[in-house]
C-alpha cells in the first residue's frame, strides 16, 4: 500500500493549520501592539507626574515591552508555544497529570490485568515446551 498520498495530505493540512494559527496570533498581537502604542501616546504615559502618581497601576512599562518585539515575532512565539508538547497556555501537561490522578485505580487495574495476561502467556509457553520435550522423549526409534 502506498502511504505517500495520505502523508502528503496530512502534511499539507498541518501546514495550512499552522498558517491559520499564525495568522490568528498575528492579528491578536497586532491589535495588542496598536493598543499599547495608543496607551503610550496617552496622557498617562506622556505626563511624568501623572505616571508617578499612578504608581503600580499604570501600565506604560508593559506597553513598552509589548512594542519592543514585533507582532510577527510574538505571533511566531505563540505558534511555537501552541505546538509545543506542554504549552503553557494550553496546560496540556497539567491536564494529563490531572487525568492520571483521577484515573489511577483504573490504570492500575489495566496494568495488573496486562501483567496477568503476560504471566498466562509465559506459563502456557513453558507448559507447551515441557510437553513437547516429554513427547520427544517418548518417541520410539525406528529400527
Amino acid at each position: 500500500m502506498d502511504f505517500r498520498i495520505p502523508i502528503f495530505v496530512i502534511a499539507i493540512s498541518i501546514v495550512f493549520g499552522s498558517v491559520r494559527t499564525y495568522h490568528d496570533c498575528y492579528i491578536k498581537r497586532s491589535k495588542e501592539a496598536d493598543q499599547a502604542r495608543m496607551y503610550l501616546n496617552s496622557d498617562v504615559c506622556q505626563n511624568a507626574t501623572l505616571r508617578v502618581q499612578l504608581g503600580k497601576y499604570q501600565e506604560c512599562t508593559e506597553a513598552e515591552y509589548e512594542l519592543a518585539i514585533s507582532a510577527s515575532t510574538r505571533a511566531l512565539y505563540d505558534l511555537l508555544e501552541y505546538y509545543s508538547f506542554c504549552g503553557s497556555k494550553q496546560k496540556r501537561c497539567e491536564a494529563i497529570v490531572h487525568w492520571f490522578g483521577q484515573n489511577k485505580y483504573m490504570i492500575l487495574a489495566i496494568i495488573v490485568f496486562l501483567c496477568w495476561l503476560l504471566y498466562q502467556w509465559v506459563a502456557a509457553e513453558w507448559q507447551y515446551q515441557r510437553f513437547y520435550r516429554y513427547a520427544q522423549q517418548q518417541i520410539l526409534p525406528i529400527t
